[in-house]
C-alpha cells in the first residue's frame, strides 16, 4: 500500500496512505512503527517466496532449468555447465 509515515505535532508517528487518502494508523511510538513496517515485509516476503517457488514448480518441462544453463554456457562456457550439473549428483550439493 503505498503510504508515508509523517510525525504528528504531539510526536509520535502516523502512516498517511495514498490509496484512502487518510491516515491509516495515527499516535505511534517509533518502534510501534517499525514493528508495523517489518510485518507488512514479513507478509510480502511470504507471498513472494510462495508465488516463486509456485512458478519454478510449474516448470514441469524444465524450460527455465534449461534457459539458465544457456545462459551459463553464453557467459562462462560449457565448462562451467558440466560443473554446475556434476551438482547434481545425490551426495553433493551446490
Amino acid at each position: 500500500m503505498p503510504s508515508r509515515f509523517v510525525m504528528q505535532p504531539n510526536g509520535f508517528l502516523a502512516r498517511f496512505s495514498t490509496v484512502v487518502d487518510d491516515f491509516t494508523a495515527m499516535n505511534m511510538t517509533e518502534s510501534e512503527a517499525e514493528k508495523l513496517i517489518q510485518d507488512e515485509y514479513a507478509e510480502r516476503a511470504k507471498h513472494d517466496a510462495e508465488q516463486a517457488i509456485a512458478r519454478a514448480k510449474a516448470d514441469t518441462n524444465g524450460e527455465r532449468w534449461n534457459d539458465c544453463l544457456s545462459t551459463i554456457r553464453d557467459i562462462h562456457g560449457p565448462d562451467t555447465v558440466s560443473e554446475r550439473l556434476s551438482f547434481l549428483e545425490p551426495e553433493q550439493k551446490l
